[in-house]
């Protein structure tokens, strides 16, 4: 399943592509460019998973997506490993 999904924001008055290129039943794997005021396009990869292990399959897809865009391995940042928040517990 892909779905395509584009929106203009008002915080840097860029414009954002963003494409979901895989959905399982635990992880979204999407794709987002951003073309700012002055032609610069960041882009980012990201996968959201649902529980608490991913499954492999994901994340070879994933690591294929970060291949197809140039994007190295070692710019990938684990959101929940670098949390420093303190816990609610």
């Amino acid at each position: 399943m892909m779905f395509d999904c584009e929106c203009l924001t008002a915080k840097d008055g860029g414009k954002d592509k963003f494409k979901g290129i895989h959905v399982s039943e635990n992880a979204l794997i999407g794709y987002n460019e951003n073309v700012d005021d002055e032609g610069k396009t960041p882009r980012m990869t990201a996968l959201f998973g649902k529980g608490n292990k991913t499954q492999d399959e994901d994340v070879e897809k994933f690591k294929e997506l970060m291949r197809e865009k140039g994007i190295p391995e070692e710019s990938v940042v684990h959101v929940i490993k670098a949390d420093d928040c303190p816990s609610s517990e």
